[in-house]
């Protein structure tokens, strides 16, 4: 994806974009994680390129969970054997059906897991490549307001967010922001990161892991989620009072 710096970036844009390609009776990207016994064993490339399945659980009741986080694995597999871009992409270009947010809470597990093992930052590399190419993917086939809000979560900081909605002469974004529907879109889709974010804070605090701390992940998410408030809101206010004179040929436009 374009402006991503680092694989450490992808998985951050993962988990915003997970809020909105979850089922929409999921409550929040921290809903979607799978629930294991145990976090499963990093899918370590073997010889011959396939990489070891993720372990089932036990109990007939959680049979549906095991096959859809199965088949997130065989596709997150996949994508890590796959070194050549143009096919991996292709692969996951043809599986964007899964690429969700099980499919991103899995993976995160998987590099969590890897980054814990002696010598597994190999590992965790490809992980993360193969996360990369499924983000790319997953965006051509998401709405304009998701693909520009998601870029902006992404940005490193609010300077990048800025360089964002001006790439281009600012345009597309400009469009975008002009439109009331597509304005209250990108807010609730605001609104949902903040709950979900509150929601982890909370229970980070309830497990004994204490509130989100500003230079945490969540407290820089959180703090993404409001300089994108701000920055989305001036730039929908400026396109509102230009977009009179655009359409008028310059004049300014009567009050």
């Amino acid at each position: 994806m374009a402006g991503v710096a680092g694989p450490r970036r992808a998985l951050s844009g993962a988990r915003a974009l997970r809020s909105v390609t979850a089922p929409a009776s999921s409550k929040g990207f921290g809903s979607s994680a799978p629930k294991h016994q145990q976090p499963p064993a990093a899918p370590a490339p073997k010889k011959d390129g396939a990489a070891a399945p993720a372990p089932k659980e036990g109990g007939g009741g959680r049979l549906q969970t095991q096959e859809v986080q199965r088949a997130a694995t065989l596709l997150l597999t996949a994508l890590v054997a796959e070194t050549d871009p143009d096919k991996r992409l292709a692969i996951a270009t043809r599986s964007t059906d899964q690429i969700d947010g099980v499919f991103f809470a899995v993976a995160d597990a998987y590099v969590k897991i890897a980054r814990q093992e002696a010598k597994g930052d190999e590992v965790a590399a490809g992980l993360e490549a193969a996360v990369r190419c499924a983000l790319d993917a997953k965006q051509a086939t998401l709405r304009p307001e998701i693909r520009l809000l998601n870029r902006l979560l992404d940005a490193a900081d609010l300077g990048a967010r800025r360089a964002v909605l001006a790439e281009g002469g600012g345009d597309a974004a400009a469009m975008l922001l002009r439109d009331k529907g597509s304005r209250d879109y990108l807010n609730g889709l605001l609104d949902t990161f903040e709950k979900d974010v509150a929601a982890q804070s909370r229970q980070g605090g309830a497990r004994g892991a204490g509130p989100a701390a500003d230079g945490g992940p969540l407290g820089k998410l959180r703090r993404a989620i409001e300089e994108t408030r701000a920055i989305v809101a001036a730039a929908a206010a400026v396109s509102g009072a230009s977009a009179p004179a655009a359409a008028g040929g310059g004049g300014a436009a009567d009050e």
